[in-house]
């Protein structure tokens, strides 16, 4: 260690200027700008032979790098660079902007004009905190109205190791970058904003660089400075994903007054094929599964044996909150005469109803078959009446109060399994399946949320 080395004692007063930002739309939250100034001591209190010595001037000092946490050990600011300003002897920073509450000063760094670290301030433990008074880690709290204190002192790091100091490594690779502040809002039925959370994704250069949950009015998100433009989406389960395209200026405009969004409620649901899944079940090879290009519900003969088909149907129904209440739910299935067994098809002994009931157990469309099907749940099956061949579509079948139990039990979302009423021989139904190759019939379902 080298022991030439003086301590230069910076004092860094941290100011929770009164002006904060009081969101009014049911919010709490409170942010103030907070300025880092800095005066250079006349003497230092040790140094590193242990004696009084006149602190050597800083020069040529460009930046800040510091990282702050909040009360919960969250990092609100990671090496954040607030660029320095000669002020009276001193340096004073550009603004951050932090919430009302407590926080602790984990790391802080100078750079020189190269963006080279100058000057640290050591951490607890290490070999160097014994040179100054309050190593890292400083608690400080931030109070509206009042005026907060931070004093940390810095050594030049000259021919020291980062590890003398408590760090990994001073080989920072230093971004410049600003804060934008973003308000995220959902609307009632009478058109009241309300503070709401979502999940926001930031692309820039085809590069994405934030993807995280935000959660109320006020939310300071950090971002690269210099990139051309800058997509923000903005998602959240139930509500019309928003997205739009800033330029860096735009976004600059929100560094106190937020960017709200306003997020519009999803009234309709349109599940086509890739939110589908479905199997066929049948008795003649009851071990083997029946994932393929048509779904059928039949009885039959085959080679002189009665044999029964069946079809399972499940939906993502993940995008609809649980209980949420729906105005319909209508299910559109397709004839198509693509399938193998021509022959099998019409009635020759009743009419081909169809019965709907719910799934009772969890099933996957790629393991399911005769001998493993769920069970079913009879109370409230829905029967679709016979038709005249058994060669037409099945549009808009209203399955309205199974979609609606499935949506009230996220546990219980196993689909509807469909049938034949009777399965005595002859009759079927024949049905693309969510991988025919005509991609116009495969089946969709509506849901018309209230």
């Amino acid at each position: 260690m080298n022991t030439k080395n003086f301590l230069t004692g910076i004092f860094l007063i941290l100011v929770a200027f009164t002006a904060c930002n009081k969101d009014s739309i049911e919010d709490n939250k409170t942010l103030c700008p907070v300025e880092f100034k800095m005066t250079v001591s006349e003497n230092s209190t040790k140094s590193a032979v242990g004696n009084k010595l006149k602190t050597t001037e800083v020069t040529n000092v460009k930046s800040a790098l510091v990282s702050i946490a909040d009360d919960n050990g969250n990092l609100v600011y990671e090496l954040e660079q607030i660029e320095l300003i000669s002020f009276n002897g001193g340096f004073i920073t550009n603004k951050l902007l932090l919430e009302v509450g407590n926080y602790t000063v984990t790391e802080f760094l100078l750079l020189d004009i190269n963006g080279n670290v100058a000057y640290a301030t050591p951490k607890d433990g290490s070999d160097l905190a014994n040179l100054v008074n309050d190593p890292l880690a400083i608690n400080f709290s931030v109070n509206l109205n009042e005026t907060t204190t931070v004093t940390p002192e810095v050594l030049r790091i000259d021919n020291f190791e980062p590890a003398d100091f408590g760090y990994v490594e001073f080989g920072f690779r230093y971004i410049k970058t600003f804060n934008f502040v973003m308000g995220i809002y959902t609307l009632d039925n009478n058109q009241t904003a309300i503070a709401s959370n979502a999940n926001i994704t930031l692309t820039a250069n085809n590069k994405e660089y934030l993807n995280k949950e935000i959660n109320g009015a006020l939310n300071v998100l950090t971002i690269n400075d210099g990139l051309q433009n800058y997509s923000i989406k903005v998602e959240k389960s139930g509500y019309k994903t928003f997205s739009e395209t800033y330029t860096a200026e735009q976004l600059k405009q929100y560094e106190t007054t937020p960017l709200n969004i306003y997020l519009e409620e999803i009234k309709e649901f349109t599940l086509d094929y890739n939110k589908i899944t479905d199997a066929t079940l049948t008795s003649y090879y009851p071990d083997n599964n029946e994932n393929g290009t048509f779904i059928q519900a039949f009885a039959w003969t085959f080679t002189g044996d009665p044999v029964s088909c069946r079809f399972l149907m499940g939906f993502d129904l993940s995008e609809i909150p649980e209980g949420q209440q729906i105005k319909s739910a209508k299910l559109s299935l397709f004839y198509v005469d693509n399938h193998p067994d021509p022959l099998h098809e019409g009635f020759f002994g009743g009419q081909n109803n169809l019965k709907i009931e719910l799934a009772d157990q969890a099933w996957d469309e790629t393991t399911v078959t005769w001998n493993n099907q769920p069970s079913t749940i009879s109370n409230g099956a829905i029967i679709i009446p016979s038709d005249e061949n058994g060669k037409i579509d099945k549009p808009d079948i209203d399955i309205t109060p199974l979609i609606q139990a499935m949506i009230n039990n996220s546990d219980g979302r196993f689909g509807i399994k469909i049938s034949q009423v009777d399965e005595t021989i002859y009759r079927s139904s024949f049905f693309a399946s969510t991988e025919n190759e005509l991609v116009n019939k495969r089946p969709i379902l509506k849901i018309v949320l209230n």
